[in-house]
């Protein structure tokens, strides 16, 4: 009995510190976009044209040139999304489906980039720092 109480309060205490951890990762990613620094905010992408399925994750890497969408460890496959004609036309939470291939505390954004239409999950504390990068229609 005493080893499942101390398994719970270890488990909440471990729960209560990743939230935090994340939280100050945003409030950096947060500061540094504010200060005009480059800044990589984690992020899966999925194409939403002819029944794409798969998400990929990556990073969302925002510079004074542009924003593009990189896969882990790799800067040379980027998927751009542009200085400009990005818009966000709407978000949602990730659905119990998705819950499997998306961290359930993201947001998914519909964007369209040109004649593309791609989904983005965001975390949701990424949000309100990414609300002057993506432009919502």
């Amino acid at each position: 009995m005493l080893d499942l109480v101390a398994g719970l309060i270890g488990g909440l205490i471990g729960l209560g510190w990743g939230e935090r951890r994340e939280l100050r990762r945003a409030e950096a990613r947060r500061a540094a976009l504010a200060a005009g620094r480059p800044v990589r905010v984690p992020c899966g992408i999925r194409d939403t044209g002819a029944g794409q399925t798969q998400w990929r994750h990556g990073d969302l890497l925002i510079t004074a040139d542009g924003r593009w969408w990189t896969p882990p460890g790799m800067n040379t496959r980027r998927i751009a999304l542009g200085p400009a004609g990005l818009t966000v036309h709407g978000t949602r939470p990730v659905s119990v489906r998705e819950g499997w291939d998306v961290n359930p505390s993201c947001r998914i954004l519909a964007v369209r980039v040109g004649e593309r239409s791609l989904e983005l999950a965001i975390p949701e504390a990424d949000l309100a720092a990414l609300g002057d990068v993506l432009p919502p229609t």
